[in-house]
């Protein structure tokens, strides 16, 4: 499997991951705060992929 195929794999469902967890634990369920915690799992999620598989394009 391609590595950015994988990253990009990863990066998907740690965002639905960490969402779905945050979301859970919301007290007010709005629009403007889903779409906030939607962002930052998806900025969470981005860095964990990069921690986990760590590239050196060369």
């Amino acid at each position: 499997m391609n590595i950015k195929v994988l990253k990009l794999v990863l990066v998907v469902l740690f965002t639905l991951v960490i969402h779905f967890i945050t979301s859970a634990f919301s007290i007010e369920n709005t629009y403007t705060n889903h779409t906030v915690e939607l962002i930052l799992s998806l900025i969470a999620a981005i860095l964990l992929t990069e921690m986990l598989i760590d590239t050196n394009d060369k």
